[in-house]
C-alpha cells in the first residue's frame, strides 16, 4: 500500500524514474532521487485492488516526504535494416492516386508523410506507442484542415517497418519519392506525463489534482522549404471538491485506466492528458496550415508571366523571392493566344520545382502555354487580388 508523508502529501506520475530525477523535475519528484535506485523494480507496474468500493494504488514505495507510481522504462531498440520496400499497402495507396480524379483548377492540396516521432518524454512504454500514436493523431488533425491530403500511417508504417525515428529523418527524402509526397513531417515528443497529487489520507478523505503536460516539437521539408513548430500546453484538473473514505472519483479511473485506452479516443480526450495533447495538436496544425496553404505572392506588381515552354515545361518570372513554392498552380491568360490553341477552360500549370530568386519550372496539367502569357495564382477567394498576382 501506498504511504503518504506526515504532511499527508502523496504523488503519481506516468514517467520514468530518469525522466523524474532530471534537472528540469519538480521539486516533490526531485525528492526522490537517493532511495529512487533503490525502490525502482518495486515501482514498475502498480497494482489496483478494489474493495469496498475503495480503490487502492499499490506501490512498494515508501518516503519521509512523498510517494508515488512510474510509467516508462526504457526506449525500444531500433532495427538496423536498411532499405525501402514497399507492400499490398503501398500498392494500393499508388493505384489510388493514380486513378483519383483530381480538379486541376482547383487549389493545390499538397500531400504530407508524417515520420515515426522521436520519443524523448520519458513516458513509461507499454501504455502507447507514442512514437507512432502522437504522429497518427497529428495527421488526422491535419487532414480535417482540408489544407492537406495526408498519407494513410499504414502505407508510413509499412515502408518503414518498425525502423523508428532515426531511420526514418535519415531516410526522409526515398521515403517521401516512394510515396509520392510533398513534405514530410518529422517530430520529437520532448515533454509526456499524466500525474495526480493527493494532500490527506487516501482512505479517509483528501483533495487530489490531476496534470496533464503534452511538448512537441515538429519539422516541416519539402520543396526547399523547412518549417518547425513547437507547442507545450499544461491542463490541471483538481476536481469538485474532497474524497470521502477514499471513494475513487472519475478521475482516479482514468488515472489508473490509461493504458486500456485508445489513444485519441473519446475516453482519453476526457482527462488531462488528453485536453492537453488535443490543445498541443490544435496549435501545431494551425501553424502548419499557414505554411500548407498557398499564400499571396509578395513583391509583384504585375501578372506572372510565362517565360518560356519547351516539352511540357513551363518556365515563370516568379520566384523564391515571391513566396513561390511547389505545388502552386497558376492558370493561363489564354488572351492574344492564337485561336487553335485557345480551350474552352484556361490552361493549368503547376510548380514543379522553384529554381532561383525569379524563376520557377512548372508543368502544364490541362491546356496549352506560350511565352509571353499572363498567369493567375489559383488562391482561395479570400485571398485572391485584383491582379490575380497574388500581393503589390
Amino acid at each position: 500500500m501506498k504511504r503518504s508523508s506526515p504532511e499527508g502529501l502523496s504523488h503519481d506520475t506516468y514517467l520514468t524514474t530518469q525522466q523524474r530525477t532530471s534537472a528540469t523535475a519538480r521539486p516533490h519528484a526531485r525528492l526522490l532521487e537517493p532511495v529512487l535506485p533503490l525502490i525502482f523494480h518495486s515501482m514498475l507496474r502498480p497494482s489496483l485492488l478494489r474493495a469496498g468500493g475503495i480503490l487502492v494504488v499499490v506501490a512498494t514505495l515508501s518516503m519521509s516526504v512523498s510517494s508515488g507510481c512510474v510509467w516508462r522504462v526504457r526506449p525500444p531498440v531500433k532495427s538496423q535494416r536498411e532499405g525501402i520496400v514497399g507492400g499490398p499497402a503501398l500498392r494500393a495507396y499508388i493505384d489510388e492516386r493514380v486513378e483519383a480524379q483530381v480538379d486541376r483548377s482547383a487549389v493545390y492540396r499538397p500531400w504530407v508523410v508524417l515520420l515515426p516521432f522521436d520519443d524523448q518524454s520519458g513516458f513509461r512504454s507499454g501504455v502507447f506507442e507514442l512514437s507512432t500514436d502522437v504522429p497518427k493523431m497529428l495527421g488526422l488533425v491535419l487532414g480535417e484542415s482540408q489544407v492537406c491530403r495526408v498519407v494513410p500511417p499504414a502505407v508510413t508504417a509499412e515502408l518503414v517497418a518498425g525502423r523508428g525515428a532515426d531511420w526514418s529523418v535519415a531516410h526522409q527524402t526515398q521515403l517521401s519519392d516512394s510515396l509520392l509526397a510533398d513534405y514530410v513531417i518529422s517530430g520529437v515528443l520532448t515533454d509526456y506525463n499524466f500525474e495526480r497529487l493527493h494532500v490527506g489520507d487516501p482512505l479517509l478523505g483528501g483533495y487530489k489534482s490531476w496534470e496533464g503536460t503534452a511538448e512537441l516539437e515538429v519539422r516541416l521539408v519539402g520543396g526547399g522549404l523547412r518549417h518547425q513548430s513547437q507547442a507545450r500546453h499544461v491542463i490541471q484538473n483538481r476536481g469538485l471538491g474532497l474524497d470521502l473514505l477514499g471513494k475513487p472519483r472519475e478521475q482516479d479511473l482514468h488515472y489508473v485506466r490509461l493504458e486500456e485506452m485508445e489513444y485519441g479516443g473519446s475516453e482519453f480526450l476526457q482527462t488531462a492528458l488528453g485536453e492537453a495533447t488535443q490543445n498541443m495538436m490544435r496549435q501545431i496544425v494551425t501553424e502548419l496550415t499557414q505554411i500548407l496553404q498557398p499564400r499571396r505572392l509578395i513583391g509583384v506588381d504585375t501578372m506572372p508571366t510565362v517565360l518560356s515552354v519547351s516539352d511540357g515545361e513551363v518556365f515563370i518570372d516568379v520566384g523564391i523571392d515571391h513566396g513561390v513554392r511547389r505545388g502552386y498552380r497558376f492558370t493561363v491568360d489564354p488572351s492574344g493566344t492564337r485561336p487553335a490553341v485557345v480551350d474552352d477552360e484556361p490552361a493549368v500549370v503547376e510548380v514543379q520545382e522553384v529554381i532561383s530568386a525569379g524563376v520557377s519550372r512548372a508543368t502544364l496539367l490541362r491546356g496549352h502555354a506560350t511565352a509571353g502569357q499572363t498567369l493567375r495564382l489559383i488562391i482561395s477567394e479570400d485571398d485572391e487580388t485584383p491582379t490575380g498576382a497574388g500581393g503589390a
